[in-house]
Parts: structure tokens; C-alpha cells; sequence
């Protein structure tokens, strides 16, 4: 008498290849919103070391090394949050810990754009300001999602 084995295979392509569908999850839309929101804050982040890379040589206060490690400084937050998106999507637990702290602090310093704009007439400020706070709460709010959660829970599944 063989084994019977209650794997659930499907076909990929018209020949007999198959994928055994029994070890893979499906990733959940929530995870895919948390990660899209911070490679948009990464990319963000790259967009600001790019300008701190153009006032390197233009008259400023602050030292040339003060610019540079700006720079420098702001490039690594952006290649962080980078890796931070993608191991998320891989369902890697610890990213949750990095997404929050990430998104408390965008949405402090959203706040502050947000109430210092108004007052000086900086509307480019004030729409920054609601553009963080938005992005930073919807991923603050989503990571803590059931779907999320299940997601990033260590198991031995394959995703």
C-alpha cells in the first residue's frame, strides 16, 4: 500500500511542471501597503541626500563636514529603509520594530511642518507636512494589521 499524500498541486504551464502550492503563503495586502510606504519614504530620503549633495559647495553655516555627514547620513536612512521594505516584504519579524520607530518619527516631525507652515505662509511645508503624516500613519496603522502580524510571525513556511 502507497502513502497518500494530501499535497495540493497545480499546473503552471501547459507541460506536466508543477508547483507545490501547500508550502507557500499568499502575502497579504496590508504587508505590501507597508512596504510600498516606506520605499516611498526611502526614496524621499534619497531625494533629500541629493540636495544635501548639491549645497555641499554653495555658502552655508554649517561646515563643509556638517554637510557631508548629512549627506552621508541621509543616504544610509534611505539604503536602511531600502532593506527594511523588502525584508518586511520577505516576512522577516524585526522590520515591524524598525517600521514603527521610522513612522513615529516622520509623524513628529510631520507635525511640526504641519504646525510651524501655516504660520509663515509655507504651504510647500504644510502639503510636506500632511504628505508624511499621511504616508507615516497609514504605515504605523497597517503594520499592526491581524494580516500583517500573521505575517511577520516566525514559522517554518516558506514565503
Amino acid at each position: 500500500m502507497g502513502c497518500v499524500s494530501n499535497e495540493q498541486k497545480r499546473p503552471v504551464d501547459q507541460d506536466d511542471t508543477t508547483v507545490d502550492t501547500t508550502q507557500r503563503r499568499r502575502m497579504p495586502a496590508s504587508v505590501t501597503i507597508v512596504s510600498v510606504c516606506v520605499l516611498l519614504e526611502a526614496v524621499a530620503v534619497f531625494a533629500a541626500a541629493i540636495f544635501a549633495a548639491q549645497a555641499i559647495a554653495q555658502s552655508s553655516p554649517v561646515s563643509i563636514g556638517g554637510r557631508i555627514f548629512l549627506m552621508v547620513l541621509l543616504v544610509l536612512v534611505a539604503v536602511w529603509q531600502g532593506v527594511v521594505a523588502s525584508k518586511h516584504m520577505a516576512g522577516r519579524a524585526w522590520t515591524r520594530s524598525a517600521v514603527v520607530a521610522w513612522q513615529l518619527f516622520q509623524v513628529i516631525v510631520s507635525i511640526y511642518y504641519i504646525s510651524n507652515a501655516p504660520a509663515v505662509g509655507d504651504w510647500a511645508g504644510l502639503a510636506l507636512g500632511l504628505g508624511m503624516l499621511v504616508v507615516g500613519g497609514v504605515a504605523l496603522v497597517t503594520v499592526f494589521s491581524p494580516a500583517t502580524r500573521a505575517w511577520l510571525e516566525p514559522d517554518d513556511a516558506p514565503r
